[in-house]
Parts: C-alpha cells; structure tokens; sequence
C-alpha cells in the first residue's frame, strides 16, 4: 500500500492512536536513537531480508504498516487494541516483520527475526502479539488501546519470542567482515522481556477513521 508519508505530531489527539492502516517509525527504548529498520540486503541462507535497528537512512528505511494478522483484515484507521495480533509491513519492500526457529546470527540463543512475503502476503510467522506495558491506568489490558505514547513488546505468535535488540550486539569488522550492516544492531527473537525488548511508536502516517 502506497502512502504519503504525512508527518503527524504525535501529541494531538487525531495522532493519539496506532490505528490499522498506519505507517510509523518504530523506537527501541533501551538502545534510545536507533529504530527498527529494513532494506534490500538478504540472509545468504534463506533469501530472506535482513531486519536491523540503525540510525542512518532515509524514511522508507524505517517505515512499517500496521496490519492485521495473516489471513485476517481490518479496517483501515480502527485503533488497535493491546493483546492483539499484528502484521508490520515494511513500506519500503513489502516485507512482513518475521521469525522461526532459525538461530539469531549474533546473539546465541536467540532466534533470526527478517522480512519475508511479498506486498504484505506472507505465512503465520509473521504474526506479533501487542503487549502493552508501563502504563499508569487501570482496566483489562487487552481492551487497552495502544497510544502513540504507549510502550510496548512484540512477541512472536509462533515461537514465543520477543523482538528484542542492544547497542551489545552491533554488526562490526570482527562478527561481519566487510559487510554493508556495519554499525547497525541485531535485531532477534528472546525468551527475555527484558528492556531490550520494549519498543515505542514515533512519527509516521497516523490514521483514522
């Protein structure tokens, strides 16, 4: 899906809300600057495209559609509830944020998170259950709707891992030699709901209905 990237501020209320539909840039809290970010680079073992965190680039680097779980739908600019399950589409390729039990390349124990499908078609691996988490009001979580301001975890329907990445696991000479991901951070799958797995929208295409 094709969008204008019309900048919002996140602090009105029209951009209050994650809606279905909308195209954000995605922050990692514990890494503070870096965003979650794609381009064309593959894994030579699978095709699949590489997912990183990484400070440079243009917008469409860092750009993901809010979508609604494989095989299902949802209406564009309805607001997306805490605990529900999600596509991100990266603008830019078409990729779908995924994961499966391959090994993470840098960090042991942790499982290989890429971009996979084509124009937002993939499979099952690229469902995300929403976790809402820090936050001060009260009620049921899963009928929570997540903010523009709400932190909150990934986790992977299938394999039961949080999307997680650290400024600790950065692609350099020595793990990558040569490599065009040098200076940019692993992004896996962990068994751990530490920091390293919390996440924030940023700016990006908030819409409604």
């Amino acid at each position: 899906v094709k969008l204008d990237m019309l900048r919002y501020n996140i602090n009105t209320e029209d951009a209050r809300f994650v809606t279905c539909g909308s195209a954000i840039r995605i922050r990692n809290i514990d890494s503070r600057k870096y965003f979650l970010g794609s381009s064309e680079h593959q894994y030579s073992h699978n095709g699949q495209q590489v997912v990183t965190l990484d400070t440079r680039g243009d917008q469409s680097k860092f750009m993901w559609q809010i979508q609604a779980a494989h095989n299902n739908t949802c209406v564009t600019g309805e607001k997306i509830k805490c605990g529900e399950i999600i596509r991100l589409t990266h603008v830019g390729t078409g990729k779908n944020l995924h994961s499966h039990g391959l090994p993470a390349p840098l960090t042991r124990g942790n499982t290989e998170v890429s971009g996979f499908g084509n124009d937002g078609e993939g499979d099952a691996g690229d469902n995300w259950k929403l976790e809402c988490v820090h936050r001060k009001d009260a009620g049921n979580a899963q009928h929570r709707l997540w903010e523009s301001t709400t932190l909150v975890r990934l986790l992977h329907v299938d394999t039961k891992h949080w999307l997680s990445s650290s400024t600790k696991t950065k692609f350099n000479q020595s793990n990558c030699p040569n490599c065009p991901l040098q200076g940019e951070l692993e992004v896996s799958g962990t068994n751990s709901n530490s920091d390293a797995a919390i996440f924030r929208s940023d700016d990006g295409a908030y819409l409604r209905l």
